[in-house]
């Protein structure tokens, strides 16, 4: 049961790094209406899986939780997912050049 609840909470940090995934490398704008580090807090998920697992699971949990900081905070970093009065305020950048993966 406690391996299973594990799992079951891995499901929204892996889904929100996928879902910034595609909206920096698939979708043209780079801007949002809410604050996109709060999307950070969804790796809290990951550490109470890593907390409630063993060894291998364990790991895992810690690679997912990684995984979604590095994603998010990448994103942010190099303007792929910015809150809309933040990218205002910048002077609304583009995207980078290299961010046209997926279009």
């Amino acid at each position: 049961m406690k391996k299973t609840i594990a799992v079951l909470l891995l499901i929204p940090p892996v889904m929100m790094t996928v879902w910034v995934l595609y909206r920096a490398f698939w979708v043209p704008d780079n801007h949002i209406g809410f604050e996109p580090s709060l999307f950070m807090g969804v790796a809290g998920f990951s550490v109470i899986s890593a907390a409630l697992s063993q060894s291998r699971l364990r790991l895992l949990a810690c690679a997912v939780t990684l995984a979604t900081l590095v994603v998010v905070g990448g994103a942010i970093h190099f303007n792929l997912l910015l809150q809309y009065e933040e990218w205002i305020r910048l002077g609304m950048p583009d995207k980078p050049s290299w961010a046209a993966l997926g279009r």
